[in-house]
């Protein structure tokens, strides 16, 4: 035979045969991978299914129905006079908006306070439809849980500013001498505090709050009025008790927002929504490595997470303010560790500052008040959402002052009072007395 024709070893081939095989089983093992994310996947969605269901009944059926504060009651629901009364608010001009800011402020010369009272008297008709809707039988927004962070909530906005108007009516009213009016602009704020706080996910109760900080403000300068008569001091301590009953307990308010992330994830896992759609930054997709990159597991596991959020919740209503703190400081460091979960993270230590902090100025209110009408300090002393111990109580000659040592503590339980609330100091309100 040919020595040109001798046959070729077969070895001479092998390494053919090796990225082939790579190859093959890379693809073996990322159908294997696949397969075995998929099944995850749809181990957990089913789990998931039945807790968000529970979920949602639950926080969807807490009924809308309300007994107002104070006043008659008159059947329908409130939300639809508040947005049409904000919406006819909303119209005031620029320099009108202007003269209530500087009327709230206490600044502004006789020229500015004439346009502040100029714009009021201009819109008395839409406050009083604002007063008027306070006192309906129920309270339902028209928020989509469904669509989760896609819903809008462009009634907010509207809401606040209504309330400073509102806010600026009671302030003159008060200056003006007309206590009463006064009083029914302060219930009809604490209403509207009150509606839109216990309603909806987070935003809605921090915003509902800040309208409440407005009543608290009128209220605290009414309860410390020297010629407010005592049945109107019994009427605004009362009013500060029932605003305070009617506020949510942190757990629910975690459990609104628990339900809004749920349904977020859902959309998404479900193809109804896309991440660019509901605002998450473009590497999002890869911060869900954790979860087996499906959405359906990312799913089930947020939903775990901030189940364990609402339960901390109703655990940290029960503690002190430094001890809360810590907590929800170490279960927000365990969140960083997951990036995906930190861009979910809710504001905890900041939704419990700010309910403590209203019920605080509502009971020193309330506390004010009781002693004008009676003659004598409420008794017994109200607790310091924030210590868990009464508040304090300064007794002098010339006034009296309350105290809530707000989120720094009682200062080695010295009792010493710290002027600033805005560095860490406390939350005070003096009354002071007629001589």
């Amino acid at each position: 035979e040919s020595p040109d024709k001798a046959p070729v070893a077969s070895g001479r081939r092998w390494w053919l045969y090796v990225p082939l095989g790579c190859a093959g089983f890379a693809i073996v093992m990322f159908l294997l991978g696949w397969a075995v994310i998929s099944g995850r996947a749809r181990s957990r969605w089913k789990e998931f299914g039945p807790r968000h269901a529970q979920l949602k009944a639950r926080v969807q059926g807490r009924d809308g129905a309300r007994e107002p504060l104070e006043g008659p009651v008159l059947q329908g629901n409130a939300f639809p006079g508040y947005v049409a009364a904000s919406a006819a608010l909303g119209k005031m001009t620029g320099d009108g908006k202007k003269a209530i800011d500087e009327l709230l402020a206490g600044r502004g010369n006789p020229e500015e306070k004439a346009k502040g009272f100029a714009a009021l008297d201009a819109h008395a008709g839409d406050l009083e439809a604002l007063r008027k809707a306070t006192h309906l039988s129920s309270y339902q927004d028209s928020l989509n849980w469904d669509a989760g962070w896609a819903a809008t909530l462009d009634w907010i906005a509207p809401f606040r500013f209504s309330a400073r108007v509102l806010e600026a009516s009671a302030r003159r009213r008060r200056e003006a001498g007309d206590l009463d009016g006064a009083i029914d602009d302060v219930a009809a704020l604490a209403q509207i505090g009150v509606d839109t706080a216990s309603s909806g996910p987070a935003i809605c109760y921090l915003v509902g709050v800040a309208v409440l900080r407005m009543a608290t403000t009128q209220g605290g300068a009414l309860a410390a009025e020297p010629s407010l008569t005592t049945a109107q001091a019994a009427r605004l301590a009362r009013l500060c008790e029932r605003a305070e009953a009617a506020l949510r307990p942190l757990e629910e308010i975690l459990e609104s927002e628990h339900l809004m992330i749920n349904e977020t994830l859902a959309a998404i896992a479900e193809g109804r929504e896309s991440m660019d759609g509901l605002g998450f930054p473009a590497a999002t997709r890869f911060l869900a490595w954790r979860h087996g990159f499906s959405w359906r597991v990312v799913a089930a596991d947020v939903d775990e997470a901030f189940a364990r959020i609402s339960a901390q919740g109703r655990e940290m209503s029960a503690r002190r303010w430094h001890e809360a703190k810590d907590a929800y400081d170490r279960t927000e460091k365990e969140w960083r560790k997951d990036t995906f979960l930190s861009l979910l993270y809710t504001a905890n230590s900041s939704i419990d500052r700010s309910g403590r902090s209203i019920r605080a100025r509502l009971r020193m209110v309330r506390a004010v008040a009781h002693e004008g009408a009676t003659g004598a300090p409420l008794a017994p002393v109200p607790e310091d959402p924030f210590t868990l111990a009464p508040l304090h109580r300064r007794d002098s000659p010339e006034s009296t002052l309350w105290w809530s040592e707000w989120t720094d503590g009682d200062q080695g339980g010295t009792g010493k009072f710290e002027e600033d609330p805005q560095s860490g100091g406390d939350i005070p309100l003096e009354w002071r007395k007629v001589k």
